[in-house]
């Protein structure tokens, strides 16, 4: 801080000076006075040197002295300023400056570093309230800059302790955070953070408050305390915000000046205060104008800080509010330094979160932006493995290929050198794949997937039927790794070998060994399916075979295993009518594991047993059940199955009304009614969350469907739309995204389909979703699009559900974009497609003779429109659109007569009256003058 004087009484003339030197020496203290209050300290301290020099000691010179230590303290000449300072102490102690003079020598040996004698200095104003605060702030800096933190730290408390209410209770509360982030209490110290956050009105440096903050955050964040570098980050304002406060502090302190500019008019006396304090405001102004000017010229720290902020999430495992802190930068800052670091770490966080397209797509245009860049290595693994990882092999192959050829120096060299060989396997492309682990051995002989690639190389061969390689292969490697990982596979695999060798008699006996080898093993399940398999056909072992599979089915780790045990065990259990064994085995199987993943054909098996032995309502009861245990998870996607099963056991049950087989039939309504009390009985209060409320939903839609009531199936699908998405099962998100596209909702729909797309990446359900996307993007006319979402349904997700749609889709796209043979072909494939009979066949037939048309083939056209409404009636849509366009066609040709003809056709069809086409037919027949 500056020391300030106001000019005070001219101090008196020595004694033995006459008039003329005393208005000299007057003249010079005005003057140095006047220089002081300028801000001209140099010539302040000039003149009072002048005065000292020319008088006698014994002269009232407190005014001199006070004013030569102020403006000596001000050049930050602190040794002199001490000196004149206690001049003024040893020659005025009862001075009623003694206070001021006292603390102002205590700054100036902190400024001096001398901390002991400031504390020395200032130990004795400690208990005066006018100063206590400047004192205990002082006192608490000394203390920290000669390295007492606990002193400090106690000194400081005491002036912060009653919270922020002034200049200095703030600046001692930033101290004492400064403090405690040093010493590792961070809690504390971003509590006091938080206060000052809160008071800012009393900072007089605002700026610093927002650096605290962020290089708190940083240090936190460095010594992995995300957490805590968060809440610290919180608290840092934007630059456009600081700024404002800064410069409005600064307003406020200029009009506290010309406030007590006006406090000196009114009244004079308060004239030698009121000019120190104002000194003081004065150079905190100018202290504030400095710090603005300095931090305006600082770039922008939004870019910086936002990609704190998503580091941070990051380290506290939050990857979705990381993944949005990322893409605000870049939505924010897309030409920013951080860039690239914000992009590197929205691919890194979608790649955890599986959103697999998603991250393929973040590190394609990361390397398409920094093909050089510092983490283009990582992103180009990430490509590679993330198509791997959500099924796309093809992808994955391409991307590792690609970044074989393109990043010569990666570190991910030796890992995606395997994977690639790993992709080529999952394809199915085992010569591939044997050629790439060949090479990967000669490349890193001593590589960390050394041993892997030599057993996968026998195994390229035994899922290629080259058996005798494959056995050579597997022996070589037990061989050589006699304790290796994957020991229990090798031996396994031996037997599968004999297996397709049918050598029955040496799989059991084989098996039987294994199973004594490695008694716990994740395998056990299948070899158990194995030995059922190689004693099922084994004359008088049936039983045997029987037990394996049930062993298996116990002990199985995959869906796969499980699947195939349960099949051949249930079949051979059925050739034998043995449904009470079937029975018994699969509920002890469902109570053991009620989310095991093949609990549907179980429950088919349980359902199907239970009805043979006659008992019906159990089958229902074990069903139900099952559901129940299962129902609020939404990754459990077999529940839907279930319910299903349910559904039809229940609306099929005769209702309560008409137990006698003699009685009148209810009415479809009470039988729909009493179908779904049977169902919400069984389910019991289900409906505890989400999930479950959607599936008890569903349950009521199946029951409607199957008793043919569409209005109140409808009704329960747009209630499970109201729910929000990420609570829903896959099939469920399918199948309200096509209840909402099919509604014309197509934003709300779009919303179901990403859900399903991001949360489920390998649903059997995935077609939905692409389809969906090619839907909305045909519909909004973005043509491209759609056939590019159309083709992924094929490509990615298999499109078992969908095929026919999708191949629809990319059929009308191909059209509306021009490609008329593309189109034409599609249209051809889906038309004599017997499966997908029905109005696919018109809409394709209808399209077919759109393309002929715009090709100009008219009466190829018209024997396509014709077919429309011979062949397919029922379908009217399609019947009104072909009637319309087959006598446009006649009209091109000329052909008036035909035309006329076809129009009056459509027009005797009531059928079509409320189609547009109907309406637009009967104009055409008017313009042609023959009503």
């Amino acid at each position: 801080m500056s020391l300030s004087l106001s000019p005070a009484q001219t101090p008196p003339a020595p004694a033995a000076a006459n008039a003329s030197p005393q208005d000299a020496l007057s003249q010079k203290y005005n003057a140095g006075m006047e220089a002081f209050n300028k801000g001209d300290y140099a010539a302040a301290a000039a003149n009072m040197q002048e005065i000292l020099g020319a008088v006698t000691e014994d002269s009232q010179l407190d005014s001199v002295y006070y004013t030569l230590g102020a403006a000596q303290y001000n050049l930050h000449q602190f040794g002199p300023a001490i000196e004149s300072l206690r001049k003024f102490v040893q020659k005025y102690p009862k001075s009623p400056k003694i206070d001021d003079v006292t603390l102002f020598i205590g700054q100036a040996q902190v400024q001096m570093k001398d901390y002991e004698g400031a504390s020395k200095t200032l130990a004795a104003l400690q208990n005066k309230p006018a100063v206590r605060e400047q004192v205990l702030l002082l006192l608490g800096q000394a203390a920290k800059d000669a390295g007492k933190t606990d002193a400090a730290i106690a000194i400081l408390r005491k002036l912060t302790d009653g919270g922020v209410h002034s200049i200095e209770t703030a600046n001692g509360m930033m101290l004492l955070a400064d403090i405690y982030a040093q010493t590792g209490e961070t809690d504390k110290a971003i509590t006091l953070l938080k206060a000052m956050r809160e008071n800012t009105g009393q900072l007089d440096n605002i700026v610093r408050l927002n650096a605290m903050a962020v290089e708190q955050g940083d240090a936190l964040l460095k010594a992995g305390k995300p957490d805590q570098a968060l809440a610290s980050y919180q608290l840092v304002q934007p630059q456009s915000e600081v700024i404002r406060l800064q410069k409005a502090r600064i307003a406020a302190m200029e009009a506290k000046v010309a406030q007590n500019l006006e406090a000196v008019r009114a009244d004079p006396q308060r004239a030698q205060e009121i000019s120190v304090t104002n000194g003081q405001l004065r150079n905190a102004v100018a202290q504030a104008k400095a710090q603005l000017e300095a931090f305006e010229k600082t770039p922008d720290f939004a870019g910086p800080f936002w990609l704190r902020v998503g580091q941070a999430y990051y380290g506290m495992d939050r990857k979705w509010e990381a993944a949005t802190v990322y893409d605000e930068l870049l939505r924010r800052e897309p030409t920013s330094a951080e860039r690239e670091s914000a992009l590197f770490g929205l691919v890194v966080t979608s790649a955890e979160l599986n959103r697999g397209l998603i991250t393929r797509d973040l590190a394609q245009q990361y390397l398409k932006e920094f093909p050089k860049g510092a983490n283009a290595n990582t992103v180009g693994y990430l490509l590679g493995a993330t198509a791997l990882q959500s099924g796309d092999t093809e992808a994955a192959v391409k991307y590792f290929g690609l970044m074989l050829e393109t990043q010569t120096d990666s570190a991910y060299r030796e890992q995606i050198s395997f994977l690639l060989g790993n992709a080529h396997f999952s394809l199915g492309d085992f010569d591939k794949a044997k050629a790439d682990y060949t090479k990967y051995l000669e490349t890193y002989p001593k590589g960390q997937n050394v041993e892997e690639a030599v057993y996968r190389t026998a195994l390229a061969a035994l899922f290629a039927g080259k058996y005798e390689d494959a056995i050579k292969g597997i022996n070589d490697y037990i061989r050589k790794y006699p304790t290796g990982n994957f020991l229990a596979d090798a031996k396994y695999r031996l037997a599968v070998c004999q297996y397709a060798a049918s050598d029955y008699e040496k799989v059991v006996k084989d098996c039987d060994a294994w199973l004594k080898e490695f008694p716990g093993d994740a395998l056990r399940g299948e070899v158990l399916a194995l030995k059922g398999d190689a004693l099922a056909p084994l004359p008088g072992r049936e039983e045997e075979a029987i037990d394996a599979y049930i062993a298996s089915l116990n002990a199985a780790g995959t869906e796969e295993v499980l699947t195939h045990s349960l099949t051949e065990g249930a079949k051979l259990l059925q050739k034998r009518g043995d449904w009470e064994k079937l029975d018994k085995t699969l509920t002890e199987f469902v109570d053991a594991n009620p989310t095991s993943p093949v609990i549907v054909p179980v429950a088919y098996w349980i359902a199907k047993a239970k009805t043979k032995e006659g008992k019906p309502d159990e089958a229902r009861e074990v069903i139900a059940g099952v559901i129940k245990k299962n129902i609020k998870d939404p990754n459990q996607a077999a529940v839907e199955q279930l319910i299903t099963q349910l559904a039809l056991l229940t609306a099929k049950r005769r209702p309560a009304t008409t137990a006698d087989p003699a009685a009148t039939p209810v009415p479809a309504a009470v039988a729909l009614v009493q179908a779904t009390r049977d169902l919400e009985s069984l389910l019991g209060d289900a409906t505890v969350s989400p999930t479950a409320q959607a599936r008890v939903l569903f349950a009521k839609s199946e029951v409607a469907r199957l008793r043919k009531d569409p209005v109140e199936q409808e009704k329960n699908l747009a209630a499970i739309a109201e729910l929000p998405p990420g609570k829903l099962s896959p099939l469920l998100l399918a199948q309200v995204g096509d209840y909402l596209l099919a509604k014309g909702q197509i934003d709300k729909a779009d919303v179901f389909f990403k859900q399903l797309l991001e949360s489920y990446p390998k649903s059997d359900y995935l077609d939905f979703a692409y389809n969906g996307f090619g839907e909305i993007a045909y519909r909004k006319k973005n043509y491209p699009a759609a056939l590019g979402f159309f083709t992924d349904a094929i490509g990615k997700a298999g499109a078992t559900m969908k095929l026919k749609e999708v191949t629809i889709g990319q059929a009308k796209a191909l059209l509306a974009m021009g490609r008329l043979d593309e189109a034409q072909k599609l249209f051809e494939q889906v038309a004599s497609t017997r499966e997908w009979r029905g109005e696919s066949t018109a809409y394709s037939v209808y399209s077919l003779g759109e393309i002929e048309e715009k090709k100009g083939k008219l009466p190829e056209a018209i024997a396509y429109y014709q077919r429309v409404y011979v062949a397919y009636r029922k379908y009217l849509p399609w019947v009104a659109k072909a009637y319309l366009r087959s006598a446009e066609c006649f009209e091109k040709l000329g052909k008036k007569e035909e035309a006329v003809k076809t129009y009056r056709e459509m027009l005797y069809n009531k059928a079509l009256a409320d189609f547009p086409e109907y309406a637009e037919a009967r104009k055409k027949l008017d313009a042609l003058g023959t009503p």
